[in-house]
């Protein structure tokens, strides 16, 4: 949850950068925006709990949709020009691997589920409710990363909004990420913030107490995102070392203990068994096909997250907001906006000059 509450920091200030320096022409540093929307959200994050802002799940939703609308509109405009030009480099597994922890981020969120099943009015229906949830999650994200990939090939790079060529469809979906992120942001940092009002043992009504703590968590999360700005390698490395353990190893062991759990037959209470237990007591078939998963998560992840601190520390080194000053580290200046132009060479733009808008390979991989 912390890192996630990072990423989506980094991901929404690297937006709203973009949207004022292409608009109005005002460049402001990554660093000054990310304590800005760090500021501008912390009234809100002294709300309660999900209970308490319902509506913000309502409409971080509705951005999701609203964005993925825009940009399967904006493909259609480009599949003529760029579809029958496209290139499709053959996979390889370093790539699959550190791809593992983008794919598992997207579909993260189980450290939330049990603070969003206690504010339930029927907790009992939260089955219900999470598959329908995950169902919806991968009708939005498969079918257009495929249609995205088919259209754009290898010229697609991390973001698919920064291949689509119709400028007001790229900036109205960048900026309904931006506000799913910061709303985001506000339901991922809640379980933290009554975890650690539980720690010091805080009132639940609001007070002092409670701004100091949030504050101080919030605090906390903005350093982080100050110490690594550079949003992609950090989403990897955040992928690989939590979304594995979170959302596949924890809730397969947590499923086989549950289901090999028996009862006391003198209090009546449920007896947590042993690991040896567990495995006597689980179907076969059950028992290898979780192991599986288990084993292939772990190693998916430790690689992954090896690779993704090679990238931070040598591809994709950034110094830290704080300590740029130190390097002579200038800020980037962002004159014109660029995009990644469709085609083997990179060189497709059906609205004019490609050499002012498209973006070579070699200045996006520096």
């Amino acid at each position: 949850m912390f890192g996630t509450s990072v990423v989506f920091i980094l991901l929404s200030s690297k937006i709203f950068q973009h949207f004022l320096a292409s608009f109005f022409g005002i460049n402001i540093s990554l660093c000054y925006l990310i304590c800005a929307t760090t500021i501008g959200i912390m009234p809100l994050t002294y709300l309660k709990s999900p209970a308490d802002f319902w509506l913000v799940i309502v409409i971080a939703m509705l951005c999701t949709i609203l964005a993925v609308l825009l940009i399967a509109l904006g493909i259609s405009l480009d599949v003529s020009a760029c579809m029958s030009e496209a290139y499709y480099p053959k996979a390889s597994v370093s790539g699959a691997v550190v791809s593992l922890g983008t794919f598992l981020f997207a579909f993260s969120g189980h450290q939330v589920f049990p603070t969003i099943q206690h504010d339930m009015y029927r907790p009992i229906d939260f089955s219900k409710s999470i598959i329908l949830g995950f169902c919806i999650v991968v009708l939005l994200y498969m079918p257009l990363s495929v249609y995205g990939y088919l259209t754009y090939g290898s010229s697609m790079y991390s973001s698919i909004i920064d291949s689509v060529q119709t400028s007001w469809i790229r900036h109205a979906a960048n900026l309904t990420i931006a506000v799913h992120c910061i709303l985001a942001l506000i339901i991922m940092v809640n379980p933290l913030n009554q975890q650690a009002e539980h720690f010091f043992n805080a009132p639940h009504s609001f007070g002092i107490q409670r701004v100091l703590i949030r504050s101080g968590v919030l605090g906390t999360i903005l350093f982080c995102a100050l110490t690594v700005p550079d949003f992609g390698p950090f989403m990897n490395l955040v992928g690989a070392l939590t979304n594995p353990p979170t959302c596949v190893v924890l809730p397969a062991l947590t499923n086989l203990y549950l289901n090999a759990m028996s009862i006391n037959e003198k209090t009546r209470d449920y007896k947590i068994p042993t690991f040896p237990e567990v495995i006597r007591r689980t179907d076969v078939k059950k028992l290898l096909w979780n192991g599986f998963i288990i084993v292939i998560a772990l190693i998916a992840g430790i690689v992954s997250a090896y690779l993704a601190v090679q990238e931070i520390l040598t591809v994709h080194f950034t110094p830290p907001c704080y300590l740029r000053p130190l390097f002579k580290q200038p800020d980037v200046i962002l004159h014109n906006e660029k995009i990644n132009c469709c085609g083997m060479e990179q060189n497709i733009y059906i609205f004019g000059n490609a050499t002012d808008m498209c973006q070579l390979s070699n200045q996006i991989s520096s």
